[in-house]
């Protein structure tokens, strides 16, 4: 009995270990921590052996890969990428993806996607249209910084 107990008790005291845990990040966080940002449906699902290429699945042997259509880009080359890769465990915080749904993914350069990332299923538009304002905002201003300082409209005038 006393065995049992002390079973228990690592049990609930290390469920939190078990589960994934993540910091809460403001949207432009997100936005910047991401290589890539787009807006997407999912055309098929399934599960594979990790390619190599894969760098953030070292001590997984399997993951979820998401093949998708791009319907909008704010931030990188989504196109690049041949699908969207996430853990197949939730505990480890992968994320659900279903077949013929569309998502918002902030994915880093290999394609991985995750429940912390800011990765999202798009329920309605109407759900989404204020984290869809916020990253076309994102996008211009970052489209801005890489075109640097505009040029004075009249140089030599003063």
């Amino acid at each position: 009995m006393k065995t049992l107990f002390i079973l228990i008790a690592i049990l609930v005291c290390c469920e939190s270990a078990l589960a994934c845990s993540c910091a809460d990040r403001t949207t432009t966080e997100l936005y910047s921590a991401a290589s890539h940002v787009f807006r997407a449906r999912i055309e098929s699902v399934g599960i594979v052996v990790v390619p190599k290429h894969v760098e953030s699945f070292r001590v997984h042997k399997t993951a979820v890969l998401a093949r998708f259509d791009l319907l909008e880009t704010y931030k990188g080359s989504p196109q690049r990428l041949d699908a969207v890769y996430t853990n197949p465990s939730g505990a480890a915080c992968g994320r659900s993806i279903v077949d013929a749904e569309e998502y918002v993914f902030f994915a880093d350069a290999e394609g991985i996607v995750g429940h912390c990332d800011g990765s999202t299923q798009v329920w309605s538009h109407e759900s989404i249209r204020e984290l869809i304002e916020t990253l076309k905002r994102l996008a211009s201003e970052q489209s801005d910084h890489e075109k640097g300082p505009a040029a004075p409209e009249n140089p030599g005038s003063e």
